[in-house]
């Protein structure tokens, strides 16, 4: 009688789905380790089966598209061939940083640029960094250059009319074969930023757009979108730290080359001059173009959209347009984002870069328009009205636009219609500037049982006395309210003692303050009332 043959482990029985979830449980549990795909490693090598079925499990959960590298689009869509790396992109990050058209149409426009950040940025460093233990700081490599360069320029015109010749002297600069070492730095970078551009340019009048929504449909996983054009994870200089010794000149050169030939982000393009030629070339309507192209391919669901780009230099550049805001509108719907959040960032060098005869910033106005149409793009995506939470947060934003205060601006983050009888059930809003009545449009906008959240919020108009009644009469059912290290609205004449007593919370136990109390619908007075506030 021949041997039987072993029955097949139960494991292996499995239906593919049920395995799917084993797997996906385990990767789940290998991410919060230091080697976090070991388990799904050793699951792969167990057989052509479990490989296949656990591909997907250690690609990258999100991948960057490059505004101004195409060829990161491109590659993304090799991707696409694959189902089993594609299953597996859950997340992407559009890079909105760019090559702007006028720095990148002549050498001269490409230097006056750079003259015109640098020697900005060094206004307000006062001294250069030390140098130690053999390393160069590189403030002192940028002091060093622009010395050298600024003295070449100086020198230009008496070197001109020695040659006869009547060239700008910028140029003249770098043409000329006497020029030093600042020539080959500054020249090659143009080369490359040049070069840059042209492919950057080879996706405009749409085809970004249009390229990345045909990309994402092929996505069954995509969940979660950002734009941004700052790096995500950080917000450094690039001028942060140089660690070249001091005595490598080659390595200081190809620094600089590196940061003179990267790409503008938003916030920069503001105190670049010239600023007629600047502020007009940032891709500011991509903030709308975007959306609308991904909205109008069917199938693509995101769950969470989110903003954190660097502020623009001019916000009246933004198309406002009734049939666009309608358009942005229906593609935020047909996307069904479940979470939106518009979190503007800043990078710690964030202008204005330079400072009077003091050492003080030199701020500049906003114009009203400006918020009116901020106010009017944010009131687009929210009249969707498909969200379970809202988040805005303008914590870095009022440091990117480069303004001294909020104290005096009109209201932004809140100020436009919230959809009634909606899913809405979570609102955040951190460092907003509004009035007591809009606040209470945003309360009616939420489900019976949502909440909202205030940070550091501003009261334009009335007291937050007064803000405190409004909310408690005027919401439809009591809703939880969490308020904390509320701005203007009288609370400057408040002593610490009485916002403690209004605002504070118990820390040990984190229960509700008076005014949220209050608010909720619990039956207590309102904690401002004593004192008049």
């Amino acid at each position: 009688m021949g041997s039987q043959a072993s029955p097949t482990p139960g494991v292996l029985r499995l239906p593919n789905e049920i395995l799917c979830a084993i797997f996906t449980l385990r990767a789940k549990a290998d991410s919060e380790n230091i080697s976090p795909n070991a388990g799904i490693c050793s699951i792969r090598s167990s057989c052509r089966r479990f490989c296949d079925l656990s591909t997907h499990l250690i690609v990258r959960r999100d991948t960057v598209v490059d505004y101004s590298r195409p060829d990161t689009l491109i590659r993304l869509q090799t991707v696409l061939g694959n189902p089993l790396l594609v299953a597996g992109i859950k997340e992407v990050n559009v890079r909105l940083h760019f090559y702007h058209p006028w720095v990148a149409e002549s050498f001269e426009n490409f230097t006056a640029s750079v003259l015109s950040e640098w020697k900005q940025k060094r206004s307000s460093w006062w001294v250069p960094e030390c140098r130690t233990q053999g390393e160069v700081a590189f403030r002192a490599v940028i002091y060093d250059f622009f010395g050298d360069l600024l003295k070449d320029i100086k020198s230009a015109p008496k070197r001109q009319r020695q040659q006869g010749r009547h060239s700008d002297p910028v140029e003249e600069v770098y043409l000329t074969t006497k020029a030093g070492p600042s020539r080959k730095v500054i020249l090659e970078a143009y080369n490359v930023y040049k070069k840059m551009f042209e492919s950057q340019r080879l996706f405009d009048n749409g085809l970004f757009e249009t390229t990345l929504a045909e990309t994402l449909s092929k996505m069954p996983n995509l969940r979660a979108l950002t734009l941004h054009d700052r790096d995500l994870y950080h917000n450094h200089d690039p001028d942060r730290r140089m660690d070249e010794v001091e005595n490598d000149v080659e390595a200081q050169e190809n620094r600089l080359f590196k940061l003179f030939s990267r790409p503008m982000i938003w916030e920069d393009a503001r105190w670049i001059r010239p600023r007629s030629k600047i502020w007009p070339g940032v891709p500011i309507n991509l903030l709308t173009t975007i959306p609308i192209a991904i909205g109008n391919r069917p199938g693509i669901i995101v769950d969470n959209l989110s903003i954190q780009v660097t502020a623009a230099p001019d916000y009246t550049l933004l198309d406002v347009d009734p049939v666009r805001l309608g358009q942005l509108t229906a593609a935020v719907k047909a996307m069904e984002v479940f979470q939106f959040a518009f979190q503007p960032r800043c990078r710690s060098s964030c202008g204005p870069w330079e400072v009077d005869y003091h050492g003080l910033p030199e701020y500049e106005d906003r114009k009203p328009d400006e918020w009116r149409r901020i106010n009017q793009f944010l009131g687009a995506i929210v009249a969707a009205g498909c969200f379970y939470g809202v988040e805005i947060c303008l914590d870095e934003f009022w440091f990117s636009i480069g303004v001294d205060s909020i104290g005096d601006l009109h209201s932004l983050g809140a100020d436009f219609p919230w959809p009634v009888a909606s899913e809405l059930a979570s609102v955040t809003l951190s460092q907003v500037s509004l009035s007591s009545s809009e606040l209470v449009v945003v309360a009616n906008g939420l489900l019976a049982s949502g909440e909202m959240r205030l940070q550091e919020v501003r009261l334009r108009e009335g007291t937050w006395r007064d803000a405190l009644d409004t909310l408690r009469q005027g919401m439809q059912s009591p809703r939880r309210v969490y308020i904390a290290y509320p701005l203007g609205g009288g609370t400057f004449r408040m002593d610490h003692e009485l916002k403690d007593f209004a605002f504070g919370r118990e820390v040990s136990t984190w229960q509700l303050s008076r005014a949220e109390r209050f608010v909720g619908g619990e039956d207590i007075p309102n904690p401002l009332i004593p004192l008049g506030n």
